[in-house]
This record gives structure tokens, C-alpha cells and sequence, in this order.
């Protein structure tokens, strides 16, 4: 861990202190504006040009015009990461749609990743803690717009995440599902898939081989029009999945993930030009569900569908009970599939004879 506990009254008192948090966006000099789905407007701005190089990579196909005038709403996110001693990052928010940082680790998707406690002195500043990890030493100090990431391994992701909750609580219009997306004759497959289920792997044959990319991580499903709303972040391969397809090896940079794990964060579009997708009508919802040596695909009822669907859901709206029962109305429109993967080809081969 990156700091000692003793030095943590010293920590807290420095992100309290708005003279010290000033001086430090002063020096984020590197800026860019990134548009999310739903329309969310999010400036980032970091003190680190290779940090900011990479940010930017991951998200180059979000990026918009960053000499716009920015709008009293638009969130600003400070990234520094130079010159710090006893903390590997701090962010820095401004016009954040938390009321307090905190929020971020109590919603429903997180509550169960994450522990909170008050810090001693100061009832504005919370020690977070990442549970999947072993040991009790805090991973980050929160208060209402600081966030001091202390462990030195993952502070990259604390950081991503901080900056993707501008929008992915925001849209109650959305449900929003970690899966991936491609589309085809204007119609949008939706994978579903856990860690490891060979989601981004589907993804990028399907590309390969003609369909569109839309998503990599999240598939952003609209609640009146049923359309999905691209969110083309560059694709996190495992570098497994270098060794099968060597052609990415040229076009990507490294990443951190979630328990430290590196990916290689490869643009889709600058290995196929033109294999962006647009905003579609969701047309299949597509589970994977394990591995066989040849691929079957099973379609299953819209009430199972919705239930399995609950798995890879974010929702944060203050009314998820609703947020569902639209989704509801969403599926019937939808063709739902359980697909059990075999070989590479033979799955791409199966999923163009269904939408054909």
C-alpha cells in the first residue's frame, strides 16, 4: 500500500485543505472533453501527458471538440498524479453529480465491493476500502470532491470509474447493461457475458468479420426507443487473445484493470476504418453461457431474459423497480437467446445466419 497509516490524519487534512487542492488543478494543463451516451458533457484534465495519452487513447472515439465553450453543468475531473508523495493519485472534482464522493461506493452495484468508514476528526472524510482484496489498509480517502487514491497498483482504475460515474447514474433514461455490442442492418446484438465468458473475444470476431462495433463494456439500451446509444471505448483484450490474433499487437497501448490486471486498449476503428457503428434499434439479447466444442444457441422467454438481465445490469436510478418494468416493455421488441460458444468461426457463422 502507498501510504502508512500513520500518515493518514496528515492525508486528510491536506485534502481538506482547498488552498493545496487549488494550486493542484493549476497544474492540469492537458485537457480534454469527452460527450458520453445520453448527451453527458465530461471535461478531463490531467497534470501528466502520458497519463492523459492514455486516457485519451481508451476514450479517442468519445472525445469532442475541447476548445468548445464549456457549459455551467459540464463536470470537470482534475487527474494528478506527479509530484504526489504520499498518495499515487489524487482526483479532483468540479460540478460532479455526486453531492458527496462517497455516494460512488454506497450505490447498489458497489456497496457490496466496497467498505466505508469515517475518518477520525472529520466527518466529511471517509476511508474507502476495495473488499476483494486482502488486508484492511484503505485503498483511497474520499471527501465530498477529492478522491486520494493510495494504492499504487489499481489508481488508474479508481480513477476510470470515478470519471464514468458522470453519466452511468445519470441517464434514469438508460439501462444499461455490462455487455458487449455490435450491430448489423441496423439491428444492435447485445452479448451479455461475465468476466472470462468470451465476451470481448465475440465482440471482436464479429467485427472482423463485417459487423459494427458499439461497445466493448457497456451496452446503453434507451427506455422509450429501444435504440442503443454507441459507447465505442477501445476494446480491453487480454493478452491471451494477443497471442490468437497478433494483427492487434500493433494497434493498442496497455491499460489497468479491476485487481490490477493489464489489458491492451486497442481503437477498432483504426484496425478496420469504418467498423464504427450508429445509434440502432436493439434487435437480440444474447447470453453466453459457456463453452462447448460446437456453438448452440437457445431461445429463451422475454421473463427469463429480464431476470438473467438483472445480473449485468448498472442501475443506479432512485427507482430501479421501474427502471426494470420499462426494460420490460423494451424486450418485447427483442429476440432473446441463451448462446453456448464453440469455435471462433463457427460462432460468427451462427450468429450472420440468425440475423439474416
Amino acid at each position: 500500500m502507498a501510504v502508512d497509516l500513520s500518515q493518514m490524519e496528515h492525508l486528510r487534512n491536506s485534502v481538506l485543505n482547498e488552498t493545496w487542492l487549488h494550486d493542484l488543478k493549476a497544474r492540469a494543463l492537458w485537457s480534454d472533453k469527452y460527450i458520453f451516451p445520453g448527451g453527458t458533457k465530461v471535461v478531463v484534465k490531467h497534470d501528466s501527458r502520458k497519463e492523459r495519452e492514455l486516457f485519451s487513447h481508451t476514450y479517442k472515439n468519445l472525445k469532442v471538440n475541447s476548445q468548445s465553450q464549456q457549459q455551467p453543468d459540464e463536470a470537470t475531473y482534475y487527474v494528478i498524479s506527479e509530484g504526489l508523495s504520499s498518495v499515487s493519485a489524487l482526483i479532483i472534482v468540479q460540478n460532479g453529480r455526486h453531492a458527496h464522493l462517497k455516494d460512488i461506493f454506497t450505490q447498489d452495484i458497489r456497496k457490496n465491493r466496497f467498505r466505508l468508514e469515517r475518518t477520525d476528526g472529520a466527518e466529511d472524510c471517509y476511508a474507502v476500502t476495495f473488499t476483494a482484496l486482502a488486508g484492511n489498509t484503505p485503498h483511497m480517502l474520499v471527501t465530498e470532491q477529492c478522491c486520494a487514491i493510495l494504492d499504487k497498483t489499481q489508481w488508474q482504475f479508481y480513477a476510470e470509474m470515478i470519471i464514468l460515474n458522470a453519466f452511468l447514474g445519470r441517464n434514469s433514461d438508460y439501462y444499461i447493461l455490462h455487455a458487449g455490442a455490435v450491430s448489423t442492418q441496423d439491428k444492435a446484438i447485445v452479448l451479455c457475458g461475465k468476466s472470462h465468458s468470451g465476451k470481448t473475444t465475440l465482440t471482436y470476431e464479429l467485427v472482423k468479420d463485417g459487423f459494427k462495433f458499439l461497445s466493448d463494456e457497456l451496452a446503453c439500451i434507451h427506455l422509450t426507443s429501444g435504440d442503443i446509444t454507441p459507447f465505442p471505448r477501445n476494446l480491453g483484450c487480454r493478452y491471451d487473445m494477443l497471442e490468437r490474433f497478433p494483427e492487434l499487437n500493433d494497434f493498442g497501448i496497455e491499460s489497468q484493470t479491476m485487481l490490477g490486471e493489464k489489458k491492451w486498449r486497442v481503437d477498432l476503428e483504426q484496425v478496420y476504418p469504418g467498423s464504427l457503428g450508429r445509434q440502432c434499434k436493439a434487435g437480440y439479447l444474447i447470453f453466453l453461457h459457456g463453452f462447448a466444442q460446437s456453438p448452440s444457441l437457445t431461445q429463451i422467454p422475454k421473463s427469463k431474459a429480464l431476470l438473467a438481465s438483472l445480473g449485468h445490469c448498472i442501475v443506479e436510478d432512485n427507482s430501479p423497480i421501474k427502471h426494470i418494468l420499462r426494460f420490460s416493455d423494451v424486450l418485447k421488441e427483442v429476440a432473446c437467446y441463451e448462446l453456448v460458444l464453440g469455435n471462433g468461426k463457427d460462432n460468427v457463422n451462427l450468429l450472420k445466419k440468425l440475423v439474416t
